[in-house]
């Protein structure tokens, strides 16, 4: 220890009585690790020692730093941003407020902070007025600020009262946003002001402390501005006891610590206050006044203005432990969340299809399937929008990809990691990349792709179970993608024709044409080059398609010339067919050589019982790679206590109403999904819910699984009374397309047996099924059933009105990303 830094004897100041808990002072006793159980916990045993354990914590600091250009703070941009950029001259990250508001939310770790730090430049034109920018935190309005042209540092004071421990919403509120489109540049967006770091701290000359928390097998050592929260269950008579508490600081500055305590449904309260105004001393002993079996959240916290520059100052928890009445303690469990992108019911042997899925079926024999599930739009980043927040796509604002999900609604993994989980997520396509607002709330978010935004089972497997050797000892929440049955239907192991492509005389690679991306780097002269591509091995009678041909620098231009036939498509660029060889010309439009990328996707052109017969070896192939996953979850020894839930997004035309894909139809083939559930000990195996559910109810479902509530309004319903052999009322499921990904706007419902779909922008689709007698939907009775049209007609109109309506943002998409989703099928 610094010989500068003092040792405060504890002081107990009074309590704060609202949280209804007690504290009890009385003399230290020694314990060992696994302590005898004092005098003053007579009865009771020892369960959980928050030092011993703390690798479970969750640290969270009172000093908040937002990068805006860095990839791990873009979860934290809630509404009205842009996407990074780079300042080529300096290299400094940014991104743009591109609406008149723009909102962040920021987690503290206690109330204490007293200014807000940002620096920003406005956007400046010819003849504008000057820009200004009012800041309102947690809704209250704390200042308004003039900005001056440049980039500038802003001080802005925060009234005491206005932050909370925990999240807090930041809104940017700007006089005018301005296109450059406006004025003579090419940039369409509306521009109010562009951002790189953002802090929210503490006032003052003295340097903040940036140590961690540390732990030894008898105390917790957290340094001023930090807290530490663990989650648990309650056991019957929950105290938390700890035998002393130090606080360490230099002489000229003050050390206090807090205990809160967060009850199921409630936020966080200030149990105890440690610092050394009271007059006691002795330890801490504090009664949990909660329901056995209850999810609790205990936060520790150091608060204080000691410097950092010497020695440990904060606050020291000497041998703090949870005692109570029972033999071990409950934590939360884990939850591991599967969902296989595009993947149809009807082609999962548990559901009665052809393919061999047997590990996909061993879920549904351990646990509970649901034999009528439900997507609510048939399109990957909406319908997960819709999975995690239990809201419609109407309510949400996600139509489509690359649209970024607002902040302000509530999301599952954030959820979850509030409450003491430790969340990770293994993504397989591109469009559910962080920058669209997925990664929230997740502690790791694997997202890295090729040039082609997608990868395999085989692949992800690899990622996951890397990951799986380093995870952390708490609870868990598990988000796995897989997408092998999108398209491009290419499953591995086949044998796929070989492209060989050249620039001029030189030989640039050989390729597979499997549908997935490909980079070739090329170096190109001045003036017009011959791109050539050529078979190497038999090409098929429908020859090949190239969703994508580009090369990757703005001084060329690429020409499709020889040998190419046209593919239109109703919205967005065309792909374009060949029989092979065909050619390109490369214009090099500078002076000197150019080294460069060609990008481009080939795959071949299929029948549609081909693609029906490769979609079912993929669905095949995904199959094995979950029976691989379960057995290394299994080796974890974790599963006896994990709630996992197996499903899809949405489901595939293959041919069926003469469709082949998704996105634009609101059939069965599309939109109903498998859907199966099991947590040992909670759910009955082996058993079938015939009642109609949908992708909204998941999220309420496992909250109430997990033994806390959701605190916002929904529109789904936890499944938990069919889980456990009871009834729900029959309840319309409602599902969407929307423009310009699906052909038109449409809405479907689904209720008492019967799907009702409707154009909404032009009234002229009207379609009537009964599913249980036409399952295939083959036989429209919207001619035969006017008074159920009406009927529904109503039901849809008291569904769409109720909508929470929230804005989604159109993600800012560069040439290369709308490339890269056109290779995935998707019009951009």
């Amino acid at each position: 220890m610094a010989e500068n830094v003092l040792v405060k004897p504890v002081r107990l100041a009074e309590l704060l009585v609202g949280c209804g808990l007690a504290c009890v002072v009385m003399l230290a006793v020694g314990c060992s690790q696994e302590p005898d159980t004092p005098q003053r916990l007579s009865g009771l045993t020892p369960l959980y020692s928050f030092a011993d354990r703390f690798d479970e914590a969750r640290i969270i600091r009172d000093q908040a730093v937002l990068d805006f250009g860095d990839p791990e703070g873009q979860d934290q941009l809630v509404a009205g941003w842009g996407t990074p950029e780079s300042e080529p001259s300096t290299g400094t990250t940014f991104v743009w407020a591109v609406a008149t508001e723009a909102s962040i939310a920021i987690e503290v770790a206690s109330s204490a902070a007293t200014f807000l730090d940002f620096r920003c430049r406005p956007y400046v034109f010819p003849g504008a007025a000057p820009q200004s920018v009012e800041l309102v935190v947690n809704g209250v309005s704390v200042s308004t600020v003039t900005l001056e042209r440049g980039l500038r540092s802003y001080r802005l004071p925060i009234p005491g009262g206005v932050l909370v421990a925990g999240l807090n919403t930041v809104d940017f509120r700007f006089a005018y946003a301005a296109s450059p489109l406006d004025h003579g540049a090419e940039d369409s967006r509306t521009l109010a002001a562009a951002f790189d770091v953002l802090t929210v701290g503490h006032g003052g000359p003295v340097e903040r402390s940036e140590s961690r928390p540390q732990a030894t097998r008898e105390s917790l050592a957290v340094p001023t501005g930090t807290a530490v929260v663990y989650t648990f269950r309650a056991p019957e008579q929950a105290i938390l006891d700890f035998e002393s508490i130090e606080l360490r600081a230099d002489g000229a500055a003050s050390v206090a610590g807090e205990v809160w305590i967060r009850k199921p449904g409630y936020h966080f309260e200030q149990s105890a206050l440690v610092d050394e105004t009271a007059s006691a001393t002795g330890p801490l002993q504090l009664p949990l006044d909660v329901e056995a079996g209850s999810l609790v959240q205990v936060k520790l916290t150091a608060i204080g203005e000691a410097a950092a520059h010497e020695g440990f100052y904060g606050v020291v928890w000497n041998r703090p432990w949870l005692y109570g009445r029972q033999s071990r303690l409950e934590q939360l469990d884990d939850v591991v969340l599967i969902v296989v992108d595009t993947l149809r019911a009807d082609f999962v042997g548990a559901y009665g299809g052809e393919v061999a899925t047997p590990n996909i079926d061993a879920l549904a024999e351990g646990g509970v399937l649901f034999r009528n599930a439900y997507s609510h739009i048939p399109i990957t980043g909406p319908s997960h929008a819709s999975l995690f927040t239990s809201l419609l796509p109407v309510d949400h604002g996600v139509h489509n990809n690359a649209q970024i999900l607002g902040r302000h609604v509530e999301f599952l993994p954030a959820v979850l990691a509030s409450h003491g989980s430790h969340t990770a997520a293994f993504v397989s396509l591109g469009v559910l990349n962080r920058r669209f607002g997925f990664a929230r709330g997740f502690d790791a978010y694997h997202d890295e792709f090729g040039w082609d935004w997608t990868k395999d089972a085989r692949e992800l497997n690899s990622e996951v179970f890397d990951w799986l050797e380093e995870a952390p000892t708490g609870p868990r929440f598990l988000w796995i993608h897989y997408s092998d049955p999108h398209e491009p239907y290419a499953p591995p192991g086949l044998e796929y024709p070989r492209v060989r492509v050249s620039l001029g005389r030189e030989e640039l690679g050989i390729v597979s044409a499997d549908g997935r991306g490909v980079s070739l780097p090329l170096t190109v002269p001045p003036g017009r080059s011959v791109l050539r591509f050529e078979a190497v091995s038999e090409v098929p009678p429908r020859g090949l398609r190239f969703p994508v041909v580009r090369v990757t620098d703005d001084r060329m231009d690429i020409q499709l010339s020889t040998g190419w036939s046209e593919h239109g498509k109703r919205f967005g660029d065309a792909a374009f067919d060949t029989l092979l060889p065909a050619d390109a010309e490369v214009v090099n439009r500078s002076e000197m050589d150019v080294e460069t990328t060609l990008e481009f996707s080939c795959k071949e052109r299929l029948t549609v019982a081909e693609i029906r017969q490769r979609y079912a070896q993929e669905v095949s192939f995904v199959d094995h790679e979950i029976g691989a996953l379960m057995n290394r979850l299994e080796e974890t020894g974790r599963l006896d206590r994990t709630l996992l839930i197996f499903t899809s997004d949405h489901g595939e035309g293959l041919g069926d109403h003469k469709h082949v894909g998704h996105i634009s139809q609101l059939y069965d083939t599309l939109i109903r999904v498998p859907l199966m559930m099991v947590y040992p000990g909670r759910i009955p195996a082996g058993e079938v819910v015939d009642d109609t559910v949908s992708l909204v109810d998941l999220a309420p479902t496992v909250t109430e699984l997990l033994g806390f509530p959701l605190d916002a309004e929904v529109r789904g319903t936890s499944l938990v009374p069919l889980l456990e052999g009871g009834v729900l009322p029959d309840r319309p499921v409602i599902a969407e397309t929307y423009r310009p990904e699906a052909f038109s706007d449409k809405v479907a419902i689904i209720s008492r047996g019967f799907k009702y779909i409707w154009s909404r922008r032009d009234h002229e689709w009207v379609e009537l099924y009964d599913l249980t007698k036409d399952p295939n939907e083959l036989r429209d009775l919207s001619q035969k059933r006017p008074e159920l049209l009406s009927e529904l007609r109503e039901a849809i109109d008291r569904e769409l009105e109720s909508s929470q309506r929230s804005p989604a943002i159109d993600a800012d998409i560069s040439e290369e990303d709308s490339a890269r989703l056109r290779a995935l099928g998707y019009v951009h």
